[in-house]
């Protein structure tokens, strides 16, 4: 079920197939998006998440910089559509249309045998409109004020899509929803098809300026999440 406040605060311990990306060696790199394992060793992310050098990690914790050696895992090859493009100051446009299959699938070097996948719509469902609920899922720091202030964590929200496009979702931000963050990107949107949730789309950024604090607020605000079944044979 979608949770009962706009953004749960708590550390959220049910979507343990969700994992936080980090460029760098395991435990020592910069935290930059978040993932979901779709496959034993496969994370869909977003395309813009995937770093043109270097190493990339992906470790599956509640609290990710604090996951022992044994989680972290290296990813050893990324698949990221043709068509992918993105602005260089990652201005999507008022809705979306600057920012094309900005997915990307990761994988891992060493599978993940102890988690579920999450499951994935790769298909267009009848109820894919707009209005349509969403449940979003993604990676915090406390704030200043919080018992462990700047600790990275876990945590959901909900919202529901302005406009269902053929290649996207475009999100209005406003007062009584969820808001897209920096680290969200590359996040899975679930929305609950008959026999559960499924992944439909992943956040990919921010369509405006509009950024309070590091997340998509104030008005004029919007942001745009890739559909998954758009770019399902890639």
């Amino acid at each position: 079920l979608l949770p009962d406040v706009l953004v749960d605060d708590r550390p959220d311990d049910r979507d343990v197939s969700v994992g936080a990306l980090f460029i760098g060696p395991p435990g020592l790199g910069e935290f930059v998006c978040t993932g979901t394992l779709v496959a034993r060793d496969l994370v869909l992310t977003a395309a813009h998440c995937v770093p043109e050098g270097g190493m990339l990690c992906f470790v599956l914790a509640t609290y990710p910089e604090e996951a022992p050696a044994k989680e972290w895992r290296l990813v050893a090859s990324a698949v990221v559509p043709t068509t992918y493009r993105s602005p260089s100051d990652g201005n999507c446009g008022p809705d979306g249309r600057h920012c094309r299959a900005d997915i990307a699938i990761l994988r891992l070097a060493e599978s993940v045998p102890s988690i579920a996948p999450a499951p994935v719509q790769l298909r267009a469902g009848p109820n894919l409109r707009s209005g349509t609920p969403v449940r979003m899922v993604g990676f915090r720091r406390a704030p200043p004020l919080a018992p462990s202030p700047g600790r990275l964590f876990r945590y959901t929200g909900r919202t529901w899509a302005d406009r269902v496009l053929h290649d996207r979702f475009v999100f209005r931000a406003s007062a009584d929803r969820a808001h897209f963050c920096r680290g969200e990107s590359g996040g899975p949107d679930f929305v609950r098809f008959r026999g559960g949730e499924r992944i439909v789309a992943i956040h990919t950024a921010s369509t405006t300026y509009a950024l309070q604090n590091g997340c998509a607020e104030g008005r004029g605000a919007h942001a745009v999440s890739t559909r998954i079944d758009h770019y399902r044979s890639f």
